[in-house]
């Protein structure tokens, strides 16, 4: 068997085609397989975005946490740093404060200091609302003017409290930098003589990470821990779902192969009714003709001759078109020959018809045998269609591989028709519905470009990737030969 290139043109060929069988994987062991993998594929996809959402969750749990610890933290030294300058601070801010008496610094300066050594506060100012240092345990402050900043000065008025990273390239903290990074609170509170002033504390941030850190060591696990628990309490419903659909699937699968199986079971019945009933009866009467033919010959009745030879005639081409129907309904079981040979068979039919043929045809193999069935119905339909009612001089008939698709085109330069006109298998136009059923088998796609006198033009594409067919040909052996 020869496979020619394209735009040859074939001949008819000399010799028989030899019957070459193709043998599939098991249906029930190759259906079970396709179930474990989709399990398998399934429960992977889920494992992997559950590991993505578990990392997205506690990455977004750890930021709150941060959030949430530094607010605390800073509302901590705010709360803090208010008590302290009204409880501590406010009763030693006298007018002799206010002068600089020394006495009156002195005696603020010891309970500053205590409560310095005992809740770890690394500064403390105490600043008129004129900008005035009145006091601050570091000595050299006393006495200096700074502007107070304008996010600070409305808590002269309100008494209020704020808290912020300090910044260390302010005039007022030439002093404060061998600190580092510290969290700088500001308290509006009275003076003994009635005056607004600010009390300003400079707090460690080591406080703020620690309780930050710590607030992420509880938060973080126990966010992660409880969605791994809601994973894992998941994970079977996930797998009852997920086998459930592949059954569902494999059911479906067998359904479509029952189905075929049963249409080709009727084909072949129909195939012996018309053998063994309609056709004897015509060769019975063709034989019974012959003899009325041969009675009125030998009594002179010529016109009953006639007769009966034109009905002869008539019956003798009937029973050839049954006999071409019996050959197409009664054909071999497709799964135990390979596509390239159903195509080229399809071909021959074509150049026997008197079409001229040409071929390009590859031994190329889908790797599904619901694929293949829908390959050869295709390309059968297709090729008798064109030798029916297409009124064509030459025929195109193409099996190839592209990529990782199987591509199966059949194209004629007859008359073509309108496909909007006979889009359903009640309009007699059965191939295009079945072209359509096809595609949908074989998880393909199939174009038809016609018009009336432009001829038809069928490519059928579907998926066939190389790998998927090199692991399947591991599984079995492909071919094996009989003469």
């Amino acid at each position: 068997m020869s496979v020619l290139a394209p735009g040859a043109t074939s001949q008819l060929p000399d010799e028989p085609i030899r019957t070459v069988r193709t043998r599939f994987p098991d249906d029930e062991a190759s259906a079970r397989s396709e179930v474990r993998l989709l399990v398998r594929r399934a429960l992977a996809t889920y494992v992997l975005t559950s590991v993505a959402a578990l990392g997205l969750v506690g990455l977004g749990a750890s930021v709150v946490a941060h959030r949430v610890a530094a607010e605390s933290a800073v509302d901590d030294a705010a709360v803090y740093t208010q008590q302290f300058s009204q409880l501590v601070v406010a009763p030693y801010v006298t007018q002799g404060l206010v002068d600089g008496d020394p006495a009156s610094v002195a005696a603020l300066d010891e309970v500053v200091r205590l409560q310095m050594s005992e809740h770890e506060v690394l500064r403390v100012k105490v600043w008129s609302a004129a900008g005035d240092i009145l006091y601050s345990d570091e000595p050299r402050l006393l006495g200096r003017r700074y502007t107070i900043a304008e996010d600070d000065r409305p808590l002269l008025t309100s008494m209020g409290v704020t808290a912020e990273v300090s910044d260390s390239t302010k005039p007022e903290n030439e002093f404060e930098t061998a600190f580092g990074e510290t969290l700088e609170v500001y308290a509006g509170i009275r003076a003994m003589n009635g005056d607004p002033v600010l009390v300003e504390a400079y707090l460690p941030v080591g406080r703020l990470r620690a309780l930050r850190d710590g607030l992420v060591r509880q938060i973080v696990p126990l966010v992660v821990l409880a969605l791994l628990a809601l994973e894992v309490l998941l994970l079977p419903l996930g797998i009852l779902l997920t086998r459930r659909i592949a059954r569902s699937q494999q059911e479906r699968a067998t359904l479509s192969r029952l189905a075929a199986h049963a249409a080709e079971a009727e084909r072949h019945s129909i195939a012996a009714e018309l053998h063994d009933g309609v056709i004897q009866d015509l060769v019975a009467v063709g034989f019974g003709l012959g003899t009325v033919r041969a009675v009125a010959d030998r009594h002179g009745h010529a016109d009953v001759s006639a007769a009966a030879q034109q009905l002869n005639d008539i019956v003798r081409d009937d029973v050839r078109v049954l006999r071409g129907m019996i050959t197409s309904l009664s054909v071999r079981d497709f799964a135990a020959t390979p596509l390239h040979v159903v195509v080229l068979e399809s071909s021959v039919e074509a150049e026997r018809a008197g079409l001229v043929v040409r071929r390009d045809i590859r031994p190329v193999e889908p790797a599904s045998r619901d694929t293949h069935t829908a390959l050869c119905l295709v390309v059968r339909e297709a090729v008798r269609n064109a030798v029916r009612h297409a009124q064509a001089d030459t025929l195109l008939v193409r099996l190839a591989r592209e990529g990782d698709d199987l591509v199966l085109e059949v194209a004629d330069d007859g008359v073509g028709f309108d496909p909007t006109q006979t889009a359903s298998a009640t309009d007699g136009h059965l191939g295009l519905t079945l072209y359509a059923l096809a595609a949908r088998a074989a998880n393909g796609r199939y174009t038809l470009r016609t018009a009336p006198g432009e001829g038809t033009r069928l490519t059928l594409r579907v998926p066939s990737p190389v790998g998927e067919r090199t692991a399947w040909r591991r599984r079995s052996p492909r071919w094996s030969t009989t003469g």
